[in-house]
């Protein structure tokens, strides 16, 4: 992935894609985290809970406003149209994620479908934003970009492990991250291939 995402990045134009894409997928987590939370927010613990994910949908959206506004830092015209990298891998990613998960968890009888899907997709997302991220900070560094991401990588990392506080609770969930994280993997590669410069 490091090489790919050096090329994309020495093409202001692909580099502009690579960000219109990563604000796409952030966007989309955002999306599924906020239609996760209840109709209703309820009191007590369930509220703290509850909070936590409407915490994390939040920063999820900001996290999108902000790779599209790092697109205006780079030297290209601004009237220039971004089409997202990834074609359908793209828009399917989080969907085909979560999909794999909650077959899984029935699998298993698990009884709460939604609550185990947010926790194990979150966890493998998160893991996945903290390796891809990291390396995209570290290559923006080295090439004295403009654009960091360097915030945005702190939150993730405070996302996964308040996710893993979470999942530690229920053994069948403990169980389920490295189910979780191979299907991601899956996807990932997937991703990576319709990627350009591979």
């Amino acid at each position: 992935m490091e090489q790919r995402l050096a090329k994309i990045i020495a093409d202001p134009q692909t580099h502009g894609c690579w960000l219109a894409t990563l604000s796409f997928l952030e966007l989309c987590g955002a999306k599924k985290i906020a239609s996760s939370l209840s109709a209703s927010l309820g009191h007590g613990e369930a509220w703290v809970k509850e909070s936590r994910v409407l915490q994390h949908a939040s920063e999820e959206f900001r996290h999108a406003y902000y790779f599209h506004k790092q697109i205006a830092k780079l030297s290209i015209l601004p009237t220039t149209s971004f089409v997202q990298l990834g074609g359908r891998v793209a828009v399917r990613y989080l969907q085909r994620l979560d999909l794999m998960i909650a077959r899984m968890l029935r699998q298993n009888q698990y009884s709460d479908i939604a609550k185990g899907c947010y926790l194990l997709t979150t966890y493998a997302i998160e893991k996945r934003a903290e390796s891809v991220y990291g390396t995209y900070e570290k290559l923006l560094r080295a090439q004295n970009s403009p654009i960091s991401i360097a915030s945005i990588l702190r939150e993730e990392c405070g996302h996964l492990q308040q996710i893993e506080e979470e999942i530690a609770q229920e053994t069948l969930l403990v169980r389920g991250k490295d189910d979780a994280c191979a299907y991601e993997q899956q996807i990932f590669i997937d991703f990576c291939t319709a990627l350009p410069c591979g």
